[in-house]
């Protein structure tokens, strides 16, 4: 039976001189992954498990931002994931499915061997983590490297209901939103399907604005590090830290992804729950019979809505063009106006 561990998501601030402390009397060496669709909290829980001790990021990662928030991502680490991703032509927006048994590909042999230097590196200096969203595709790949170095591995899920993660990439970037559902869930099948750990934790980003330090305690007791910050420490470091969740005022339908979302909702007082997303996962068949029907209908969708897109640049570049046209028309009548008179009038001479 698989031990999982639920709690939520979010960003704690203690000193940086904490890491050195935490690393001092933690023994043995893992590895902290956290993973996640995008919009699911990811970057929350990376900073707030890198302000409590454990290095998510470089000093140099760390000194980047993207519209001056910290891009809590391993920029060379993304790199190798997207390097594995393209040698199938895919990439981290691609909505179909790796091939079977794709980490056993000859033709990703040398960035596999990257991979593993890099986890060997860094695991040698202690205690360290990831957080990459590529890695719920690509956690077969991890899961085998890290079995055969006998690193464990320590990993942070993070989830959210997919109507909001959908909602708010339409506010904030235009992004339709069945494209981000569709996402969510070919995200969630690539790592479910296969099956490989035995205990996780699960961050519900919701719960992270409940008013309490719940969730915040449960990740601190799953990784072993911060026990002895006072509670009224972590209540002021949290209320600095974590902003605002974004509410969606639009209630979505209860569609396939509500339904899963559900099902991994459940995980912590369902112990049937984790067994029943397995399996919806492994019936692959089943699965990919449902997705491409919806894969194909919203790619219609969004191919029409290119269409759509083109015709109205096109049909307003006409409109211009007209109006241009209506002003020479206008002024070639004018000017033939003008010529007829001054015609008419040498005419009249004697």
């Amino acid at each position: 039976m698989r031990e999982v561990e639920k709690s939520s998501d979010g960003d704690l601030s203690v000193s940086d001189s904490s890491n050195s402390i935490v690393q001092n009397k933690i023994k043995k060496k893992y590895i902290v992954a956290v993973i996640g669709t995008r919009g699911s909290g990811t970057s929350l829980c990376a900073s707030m498990i890198h302000k409590l001790g454990i290095d998510m990021v470089s000093a140099e990662d760390l000194n980047k931002q993207n519209n001056g928030k910290t891009i809590w991502e391993r920029q060379d680490l993304a790199e190798i994931h997207d390097d594995i991703l393209g040698c199938f032509r895919k990439t981290a927006d691609s909505l179909d499915a790796l091939p079977a048994c794709w980490w056993r590909e000859p033709k990703i042999s040398t960035h596999k061997r990257k991979l593993a230097e890099y986890i060997e590196g860094l695991t040698k200096h202690g205690v360290w983590g990831f957080k990459n969203n590529r890695a719920l595709s690509l956690f077969p790949l991890w899961h085998e490297i890290t079995n055969k170095k006998n690193i464990p591995v320590k990993v942070v899920f993070c989830l959210r209901n997919p109507g909001d993660i959908a909602a708010i990439l339409k506010k904030q970037e235009y992004i339709d939103p069945d494209f981000t559902k569709l996402l969510w869930l070919r995200r969630h099948a690539d790592f479910f399907q296969y099956n490989v750990l035995k205990r996780f934790l699960v961050l519900k980003y919701e719960d992270w604005f409940d008013g309490t330090l719940g969730n915040m305690r449960k990740l601190i007791d799953y990784l072993n590090i911060g026990a002895s910050i006072p509670a009224n420490h972590l209540a002021q470091i949290f209320s600095e830290a974590v902003p605002p969740p974004f509410l969606s005022e639009n209630k979505s339908p209860y569609d396939y992804c509500s339904f899963i979302y559900k099902k991994l909702s459940e995980i912590d007082h369902n112990k049937n729950a984790y067994g029943e997303i397995c399996n919806i996962f492994l019936n692959f068949s089943l699965f990919n019979n449902f997705y491409k029907n919806i894969y194909q209908q919203s790619l219609a969708h969004r191919i029409c809505e290119d269409e759509q897109r083109q015709n109205k640049f096109i049909i307003g570049n006409l409109k211009n063009k007209r109006f241009l046209l209506e002003i020479d028309i206008q002024r070639l009548t004018e000017e033939l106006h003008a010529a007829t008179e001054e015609l008419d009038q040498l005419r009249a001479r004697p």
